[in-house]
């Protein structure tokens, strides 16, 4: 009979401020979708909330099930024994298994039909592998999620966040690497709430929570920073990229202490830290190779924009030069995705910009203003700037001059 530690006030307190931000992000998520007149951009900002939301409903049994230890309370500490789990612990644990299992489908989804390129096999695989969750008995379905679920998630994860840099303009790269370090940061949260971390009784009560907090915090910056910050993709790839491997280093090293080098958990970070570390270097490849790139090659950049610009719904680029301007009046290409604009466009009424209808509508979802000028184009709906005014760019003062 083993008695640890399993919660107390603070930890209490802090876990339920934890999931409190997880649903506020899920929330904002929901509501920066709403605001999207393109329905692939809406399906794309849902299916960020549902990561979150995966999140929330997941912590949110681990949360009540920590009170169906058997154990007791004494020094504002409750001590339990694992050993002894009844079966509202199974069920909670279950509940945990299934939750995640079932929402983290709607991401997959959502990601399916953003892109239109992987015939809905990784959503197809999520759907069998929460029926088998579902279906299986608490012990089985445990190890079940343990060991195909969890190296699942986290390696398609992974690899769908480096498509959304792949297959985003250079201005919006640096947005993945702030959404994987938040969700990183998150699951290291939820890996030190584990059952068998807890077990070893080592680690302080109240240290994951805010691990859980902080994530969130970082998850939510792409909807809340100021446009120029993301500016500097390679250096903020370099330094996020830099503490994912921490992390993933750090754990490593925990589990071959405390567990040995052939527990499950040392052997599949192995396989976590070689994925994310080619993932990361053919990352910066990219971010590298297209810094390279000339500007008036338009060409190369539309192989990039045809293909999705999944980032661009979270900001704008931090400034639009004056040959960006020119070269989309000359060639009637739009001034967002750089594409060749046919059928249906439209004029900005100050500067003369083309936009495609996609970005035309995606644009006055999110402020209504050209990126070039900062005129209203649809003077019908409301406005929002993204940036000061008194920050104008050079670009904008020559336009302005042009036209007077």
């Amino acid at each position: 009979m083993t008695y640890v530690r399993v919660w107390d006030p603070l930890e209490r307190f802090l876990f339920a401020m934890a999931i409190t931000f997880l649903v506020m992000c899920t929330f904002l998520y929901i509501l920066r979708g709403k605001k999207r007149e393109n329905f692939t951009e809406r399906i794309m900002m849902y299916g960020f909330a549902c990561i979150f939301i995966h999140h929330a409903i997941g912590f949110f049994f681990i949360y009540l099930r920590a009170f169906a230890i058997p154990g007791f309370y004494i020094d504002f500490i409750y001590y339990g024994d694992y050993e002894k789990i009844g079966p509202t612990y199974k069920t909670l644990s279950k509940l945990v298994y299934v939750s995640t299992a079932v929402t983290y489908i709607f991401f997959l989804l959502a990601f399916e039909i953003s892109v239109k390129r992987t015939k809905y096999i990784l959503t197809t695989i999520q759907v069998i592998i929460s029926i088998i969750i579902i279906i299986l008995p608490y012990e089985s379905a445990r190890l079940f999620h343990h060991i195909i679920y969890y190296p699942f998630r986290t390696i398609s994860l992974m690899i769908i966040f480096y498509l959304f840099t792949k297959w985003s303009r250079i201005e919006f790269k640096a947005v993945s690497s702030f959404l994987l370090v938040g969700i990183g940061i998150i699951m290291v949260g939820s890996t030190l709430a584990s059952r068998d971390v807890v077990m070893l009784n080592i680690v302080p009560l109240y240290i994951y929570p805010p691990l859980m907090i902080l994530g969130t915090f970082i998850a939510i910056l792409p909807l809340i920073m100021d446009p120029k910050h993301f500016s500097k993709a390679l250096f903020l790839w370099k330094l996020n990229g830099a503490i994912v491997i921490s992390i993933l280093c750090g754990f490593y090293v925990f589990f071959i202490y405390y567990f040995g080098f052939f527990y499950y958990n040392s052997l599949i970070l192995v396989l976590y830290t070689s994925i994310f570390l080619y993932i990361y270097y053919l990352t910066i490849s990219i971010i590298k190779n297209e810094q390279r790139l000339d500007s008036k090659d338009v060409s190369k950049e539309n192989i990039i924009e045809k293909r999705a610009n999944i980032l661009g719904i979270f900001t704008r680029p931090e400034k639009i030069t004056e040959e960006e301007v020119s070269i989309s009046k000359e060639k009637k290409i739009c001034l967002v995705c750089k594409g060749k604009v046919s059928g249906i466009n439209f004029l900005c009424r100050e500067c003369e910009s083309f936009y495609c209808e996609k970005c035309y509508n995606a644009l006055i979802g999110i402020e209504n203003l050209c990126w070039a000028c900062d005129a209203v184009l649809d003077e019908s709906k409301p406005f929002k700037r993204l940036e000061k005014e008194e920050k104008e760019t050079l670009v904008d003062e020559k336009v302005r001059k042009e036209k007077l």
